[in-house]
C-alpha cells in the first residue's frame, strides 16, 4: 500500500494525492485508486465546520468513491438497501442533508459513513448477516456517527488541510487501512489515527443508532448479534482483524452494555420485516457479484439439502443468466415461481430471459407486472418495440430516463442503451430531431462529449419543437479538449 502527496505552494495550495489500496480475498485483488487534484479546502480551527461545508466535502468524497471504487450498480439491490436506509432516516430527529446508501463490491467485512450523509456497506458484510435487522443495525450505527457529526469534529481538529489529502485520510481511516501505511506526509500517523472513532464516539453512535433502529421497528437485539458475528469472523480468521473492528474499537465491551441497555428499556413494538426478501437480496448479491462457479456450487448444495428452496432456485437462475444460459435459467425460475407464485423478482427475471430469447409475447406477460427500474424498462420497451408498438416502447423508455438519479443510478450503461434505442425508435417514426437528441444523450452518458455535442447541435438545427428546445437548452458539456476534436 502506498500513499504519496505533493504540495505546490502559491496563492493556493494544490494537492495531488495518490492512494493505492489493495484488497486481497479469495476471488480477486481490487486496486482502488483515488487520484484527485482539488484546490485547498480551508476551515477555521475555532469552530465546527458548517453543514454546507460538510455536505460539499461529502459530495467530493462520493465523486471519488464512485469513480474509483467498485460499487454495486444493480438497481434491485440498490433500491432495497436504500429502502432500509430511508426507513431509518424517517425516524431521525434532525436531518442535516439527504442520506444515500451504497453497497461496495468487495468481500471485506466493513461499513462506514462519509461526510454529508453517505453510508457504505461492503458486500462481504451484507452476506455475513442472517437477518434484515442485522443489516439495519449496522446501517443505523453508521448513521449515528453522521447524526452526531463525529466526522465533522475530526475534520475541525485538523485545522487547514487539502481536501485531496482529507479524502485520502478518510479513505484510510474508514476503509480499514493502517495509519502508518498512509502517513508519509507531515501529518504522520497521528493525523490518520485522529480520524478513527474514539470509545466515546462509538458509545454515542451506539446509543443514537439503537434509538433509530428501535424507532424504525427493527429488533434491537440485532445490534448485539451483528457485533457478535464480527467478533466470530475475527476469531475464525487466524487473528486477522476485519477492517470494521479496526475503525470501530472495543466491540466486546459494547456488546455487553448494549445487551444490558436492552434489558432496561421497553422498546417500541417490533414491525414485521420480510426476512425472505432479505434472503432473496443476499442470493442476488451472491449470484451477480461473486465468482460464478462458487455461487453455483453454493446454491446447488442448498438445493440438494432442500429441493423446494425457492430462494436458491432464484440464485442459481441468476447465475445461469449471468452466463447467458437462458434455458437453464428459465427452468429454475419456473420452479421458483411454482413455489412462490406472487414473487415479483421471479417475474422480472423470467421477463428478461424471454426477451433475450426473443419470445416477446411471453416477456410482456411477466415484465408488465413488475416495477419499472432501468433494466425492466429497457427490456419491456424492447418487447413492445418488437411486437410493433413503438409508441408504447418510447413512452416507457422516456419515463425511465425521467427517473434518472445521479446518486442512485450507478449503471449508466442501462440509461445509455435506453437512449440509443430511443434514437432508433424516433428515427423509425421520422422524427429526426428527437433521434439526434437521444443519440446526443447516448454519447453523453458514454463519455464521448464531441459526438454528444454534434448530435445536440443537429437536433437544435432541425427542431421546431419547443419541448425539445427546452430539453437541449444550454450546452451542459465542457468544451472539448484538443484531443477530443477528431
Amino acid at each position: 500500500m502506498y500513499f504519496t502527496t505533493s504540495l505546490i505552494r502559491g496563492n493556493f495550495l494544490f494537492c495531488h494525492t495518490l492512494i493505492l489500496v489493495y484488497y486481497k480475498n479469495m476471488y480477486k485483488k481490487i486496486v482502488c485508486i483515488l487520484l484527485t487534484g482539488i484546490f485547498l479546502w480551508t476551515n477555521s480551527a475555532s469552530a465546527l465546520i458548517t453543514i454546507e461545508e460538510e455536505k460539499k466535502m461529502g459530495e467530493k468524497f462520493f465523486a471519488e468513491v464512485k469513480s474509483q471504487i467498485p460499487l454495486i450498480s444493480d438497481p434491485v439491490l440498490n433500491r432495497y438497501y436504500n429502502e432500509i436506509g430511508q426507513t431509518l432516516v424517517a425516524h431521525l430527529k434532525e436531518r442535516y442533508y439527504p442520506y444515500y446508501f451504497f453497497i461496495i463490491d468487495d468481500s471485506t467485512l466493513n461499513a462506514f459513513a462519509a461526510p454529508g450523509g453517505y453510508v457504505f456497506i461492503y458486500r462481504g458484510l451484507f452476506l455475513a448477516f442472517d437477518t434484515e435487522d442485522e443489516l439495519a443495525a449496522v446501517t443505523a450505527h453508521e448513521m449515528g456517527h453522521v447524526v452526531c457529526r463525529h466526522i465533522a469534529k475530526r475534520i475541525e481538529k485538523s485545522k487547514k488541510i487539502g481536501i485531496a489529502t482529507m479524502i485520502a485520510i478518510l479513505a484510510g481511516a474508514f476503509m480499514g487501512l493502517d495509519a502508518g501505511a498512509i502517513a508519509t506526509t507531515a501529518m504522520g500517523a497521528g493525523m490518520a489515527m485522529s480520524f478513527k472513532y474514539s470509545r466515546e464516539d462509538e458509545e454515542q453512535a451506539d446509543r443514537t443508532g439503537l434509538n433509530i433502529l428501535l424507532a424504525s421497528g427493527y429488533d434491537g437485539k440485532a445490534v448485539v448479534s451483528s457485533f457478535k458475528k464480527l467478533l466470530q469472523f475475527s476469531l475464525g480468521s487466524g487473528g486477522k482483524i476485519p477492517p470494521y473492528l479496526k475503525t470501530h474499537p472495543d466491540l466486546e465491551v459494547r456488546i455487553v452494555y448494549i445487551a444490558n441497555t436492552l434489558k432496561r428499556i421497553s422498546p417500541p413494538k417490533k414491525k414485521h420485516h420480510d426476512q425472505r426478501r432479505f434472503k432473496l437480496m443476499q442470493a442476488r448479491l451472491r449470484a451477480l457479484y461473486t465468482e460464478t462457479e462458487a455461487a453455483k456450487n453454493f446454491f446447488a448444495l442448498k438445493l440438494r439439502q432442500d429441493p423446494k428452496d425457492a430462494v436458491s432456485h432464484y440464485g442459481l437462475a441468476l447465475c445461469f443468466m449471468r452466463e447467458r444460459d437462458w434455458g437453464k435459467a428459465i427452468i429454475h425460475l419456473k420452479q421458483a415461481l411454482d413455489l412462490k407464485p406472487a414473487e415479483p423478482l421471479f417475474w422480472r427475471a423470467l421477463g428478461i430471459c424471454y426477451t433475450e430469447k426473443e419470445e416477446f409475447t411471453l416477456a410482456l406477460r411477466y415484465l408488465k407486472k413488475v416495477n419499472q427500474d432501468a433494466d425492466v424498462a429497457f427490456y419491456l420497451g424492447l418487447a413492445y418495440e418488437h411486437n410493433g408498438n413503438i409508441d408504447k416502447a418510447t413512452k416507457i423508455w422516456e419515463s425511465a430516463l425521467e427517473k434518472f438519479d445521479p446518486h442512485l443510478s450507478l449503471n449508466l450503461s442501462d440509461f445509455s442503451q435506453i437512449c440509443y434505442h430511443l434514437a432508433h425508435a424516433f428515427a423509425k417514426k421520422k422524427k429526426l430531431d428527437w433521434a439526434h437528441y437521444y443519440l446526443g444523450k447516448y454519447f453523453e452518458l458514454e463519455g464521448k462529449p464531441a459526438q454528444a455535442r454534434y448530435h445536440f447541435q443537429k437536433a437544435k438545427n432541425l427542431t421546431k419543437d419547443k419541448a425539445l428546445k427546452a430539453k437541449i437548452g444550454k450546452p451542459n458539456l465542457k468544451e472539448p479538449k484538443k484531443e477530443d476534436k477528431k
